[in-house]
């Protein structure tokens, strides 16, 4: 007869791992935020909990193709925020 236990804990065990990478992989997609009427810079990252001097920039460089007349976001668009600690 043959021990099938090894061979199921095995597959288990791979089944898990494969699970784990999966699902984690799901989550490092970068953070986004949708503007509405009145949003600006500032207050998009201050309603993030981002610091909005600190990340002004970053923020500028990410996002810099949707942003009109040097800061103003467009309402309806998709903006992606800076990582931060």
């Amino acid at each position: 007869m043959r021990n099938y236990t090894s061979t199921s804990l095995f597959r288990t065990v791979l089944l898990g791992l494969f699970l784990t990478f999966f699902s984690s992989t799901g989550q490092t997609s970068p953070n986004t935020i949708v503007a509405k009427t009145g949003d600006g810079i500032f207050s998009v990252l201050r309603k993030s909990g981002i610091h909005p001097i600190k990340y002004y920039e970053q923020f500028l460089v990410l996002n810099g193709d949707n942003i009109k007349n040097g800061s103003e976001l467009i309402v309806g668009k998709e903006y992606m925020l800076p990582r931060c600690p």
